[in-house]
């Protein structure tokens, strides 16, 4: 289904390992490729630890609905009409619930942990996930959704993304308008940020209602997944490793039994014992004055 060498085209989701209604974009480059060809890819989620706790004992996965975010360049096209190709109907799009997560695997990096802390009062989880897991499950409890798994890029400048006669050419090919699926359209405009956001890594899956069906959102936008599986799906669990004092990894697998096994504690923050002296003279490679000859 995906584009020629250099060719534009919107037609880049193909079925995810034989799953019936799952679809991912892995053509992006050859590092997404390589990561979505693995045996099992890890994706993970930071959250607060209080959040996750909840729908743990819960069993419930929670989706959101792109109203809910905060960068008001992702949205721009969320309630974009598509209309007046010559070839295909026009597309309203319909109401998508979202999760996000990272492919990126450097568990202790203060940066990164830092990058997802929006309350400094709330401690964060990382939670990493089987890709395979996650989706199997999703596909067998969502019969009437469309499931995409979208690798964000990051290639296009800003003022590309705003203005729909620069973006839509960059992403699509324009003149090969009978080949495009507006669902698919849909979900890859979705599926672009600023290159500031590139260190992210970021993997969103897309709920998309089949037919007439629509997602039931409650009133803070968040759609339940209900009798969830953690178990099957979760590889790991590293609480936040900062500021001490926060629930610790003893606290964490009493109150989430399910995962015990799984829970760690990230150790950027380990006590280091603190250097008291340091002699020259045990350095080598190191030339005092007067030893070296000058000629």
């Amino acid at each position: 289904m995906a584009g020629t060498k250099n060719e534009k085209c919107s037609m880049d989701f193909v079925p995810f390992d034989g799953l019936k209604n799952c679809f991912v974009n892995r053509n992006k480059d050859k590092m997404t490729m390589k990561w979505f060809d693995r045996p099992d890819p890890t994706i993970s989620r930071y959250m607060p630890y209080i959040t996750f706790k909840k729908s743990v004992n819960d069993n419930c996965l929670l989706f959101v609905s792109p109203e809910k975010w905060t960068d008001p360049f992702e949205k721009i096209y969320l309630h974009a009409h598509l209309s007046g190709f010559p070839n295909i109907k026009d597309f309203i799009p319909p109401k998508v619930a979202c999760l996000c997560f990272t492919r990126h695997l450097t568990r202790n990096s203060d940066a990164f942990w830092k990058s997802f802390k929006k309350d400094i009062n709330q401690q964060l989880v990382r939670v990493e996930f089987s890709l395979k897991s996650l989706l199997v499950q999703l596909c067998s409890k969502l019969k009437n959704v469309h499931i995409y798994v979208s690798a964000i890029d990051y290639s296009l400048e800003q003022r590309k993304i705003k203005q729909p006669s620069l973006f839509l050419p960059s992403i699509i090919n324009l003149n090969d308008n009978k080949k495009i699926n507006q669902e698919e359209l849909f979900i890859k405009m979705l599926s672009y940020k600023r290159m500031s956001y590139e260190y992210e890594n970021e993997i969103r899956i897309f709920l998309v209602p089949n037919g007439n069906k629509e997602i039931q959102f409650q009133d803070n936008g968040v759609f339940r997944i209900k009798e969830f599986d953690y178990a099957a799906a979760v590889k790991k669990v590293w609480i936040e490793p900062f500021p001490s004092g926060w629930i610790t990894k003893a606290k964490a697998k009493e109150q989430m039994p399910l995962l015990s096994s799984r829970i760690n504690r990230s150790g950027i923050y380990k006590t280091q014992k603190p250097c008291e002296q340091i002699l020259f003279s045990d350095l080598k490679n190191v030339v005092f004055e007067g030893e070296k000859d000058h000629g």
